[in-house]
């Protein structure tokens, strides 16, 4: 960016700006399986998460969201590993209130 008054004086800003256009990868751990079968009003689910770009100006994780029968999505609880970069982590929700 530059700026210009009318007695032609300037001063020139610069900024480098770094687009991150790859997603982060996410693993559900708990349950192991699709279509498990649970006993009980509450279960716990959870995984990890990463930022593949790590080390090279991430972005880092942001939310991890989980969205149960097509209602609201709800964030899940998010557990930094990496220093406080967000660019990896442990995340787990419970889901209450469950019914047949």
């Amino acid at each position: 960016m530059t700026v210009t008054d009318v007695a032609h004086k300037s001063i020139t800003i610069t900024r480098t700006v770094k687009i991150d256009t790859t997603p982060p990868a996410a693993v559900m751990l708990t349950p192991p399986a699709a279509f498990t079968c649970v006993n009980g009003s509450a279960y716990v689910i959870g995984g990890t998460a990463t930022d593949p770009n790590a080390g090279s100006g991430a972005s880092g994780v942001a939310t991890i969201a989980y969205n149960l029968d097509s209602t609201s999505w709800t964030n899940a609880t998010w557990t930094d590993s990496s220093g406080g970069a967000n660019t990896s982590g442990n995340w787990s929700a419970t889901l209450a209130g469950l019914a047949e």
